[in-house]
């Protein structure tokens, strides 16, 4: 579907431009997790074990854990890999806690009756 800008009751489509990297679309999302989904960003890249690491961690604006995993092209593994960081987070709820506390800097109450998962 097209996006427009209009000004002055006139409509001007707005070209779209694919990301070369899946990186750079984390980038400009980390970079404005206010604006675009109003969230608090808190991390980048956690490293849940050796081997995962979840995309972007944030709370929304009830205390609430979101994870976001971003994919550059359709994979079917990205529902199995939200899950896997559900589940883990689910498990380790103090981790998270800690990890909130030390990125913004203040104790922080989570909700943990609305978590989401932003695929």
């Amino acid at each position: 579907m097209p996006l427009f800008k209009i000004q002055k009751n006139n409509a001007k489509q707005i070209k779209t431009a694919n990301f070369n990297y899946e990186k750079d679309l984390q980038n400009l999302f980390e970079n404005n997790l206010e604006e675009l989904l109003g969230l608090t960003f808190i991390d980048s890249e956690f490293q849940t074990s050796e081997a995962d690491r979840i995309d972007t961690v944030a709370l929304d604006d009830n205390g609430s854990p979101v994870i976001i995993e971003y994919k550059k092209y359709k994979d079917q593994n990205i529902i199995c890999q939200g899950l896997f960081y559900l589940e883990w987070l689910l498990d380790h709820k103090g981790d998270f806690e800690k990890l909130v506390e030390t990125k913004i800097k203040k104790k922080v109450k989570i909700d943990w009756s609305n978590y989401r998962v932003i695929l």
